[in-house]
């Protein structure tokens, strides 16, 4: 029997059971109404999701025979930030960090052409720029092995079931999903050793980078483009 039925038969095989043990009547419909509800919603969700992630997952740039991108794009992804720009691999995504930006990076580099560019944005949010966890929204974009090294439980359980946990997470998203500006009182010299990391692998491969920076001090900015003089430096208004 196919492994996603199987799931299918168990999750609905609990709710009925849950179901017939309640003893009150209008108790039991209510909750019938209330599981039905979920399971609709958790439908049409994951057919969402399934569609968006589509359109980035790494069977899709398989298909695709280009291997000569100007641009890798990575970086968080907001819901007014939707611009195509032409032969550049925007592989930005909800829930993003820095830390699976440079995941990426490594995995896709060679889509690009001989001194293609790698280019991040980054917000000065303190989960972006210091969390070292993988998104279940790059699941699709990460090969199985990385992401049970790093999260074996995550992989397990929540990868796993998708269908019930992508969907749902990906509304929530559409309502809560905005840049929240941190303070620069953070831990500067581990963002400093994650770019010193990024300038010495696009360095060995001949890569050129691009960084855009927003919400970050002027000091900062001025910090970081005169100890990488050859990256480029842009600032997001």
């Amino acid at each position: 029997m196919n492994k996603k039925i199987k799931k299918i038969i168990c999750i609905l095989s609990f709710q009925l059971t849950i179901c017939y043990i309640m003893p009150i009547k209008k108790i039991r419909k209510l909750f019938l109404f209330i599981v039905a509800f979920l399971d609709f919603l958790i439908f049409v969700t994951w057919q969402k999701y399934k569609k968006y992630i589509s359109k980035i997952g790494i069977n899709s740039l398989l298909q695709n025979e280009n291997r000569n991108y100007d641009k890798l794009i990575l970086g968080r992804k907001y819901i007014d930030e939707n611009a195509t720009i032409n032969n550049c691999l925007d592989l930005r995504n909800y829930g993003r960090n820095f830390y699976t930006d440079i995941l990426i990076m490594k995995r896709y580099y060679s889509f690009l052409k001989t001194d293609g560019v790698v280019e991040f944005i980054v917000y000065n949010d303190n989960s972006l720029l210091f969390g070292e966890y993988i998104s279940i929204f790059d699941a699709s974009l990460l090969h199985k092995v990385t992401v049970y090294k790093h999260n074996k439980y995550l992989y397990k359980y929540v990868y796993d079931y998708k269908e019930i946990f992508s969907g749902i997470l990906f509304l929530l998203k559409g309502f809560n999903n905005f840049p929240k500006m941190k303070s620069d009182k953070l831990d500067w010299n581990l963002f400093m050793n994650k770019i010193d990391y990024v300038r010495n692998f696009a360095k060995v491969r001949n890569l050129s980078l691009c960084f855009r920076f927003k919400g970050f001090s002027h000091e900062l900015i001025s910090l970081i483009s005169e100890k990488y003089p050859k990256i480029k430096i842009k600032v997001i208004n």
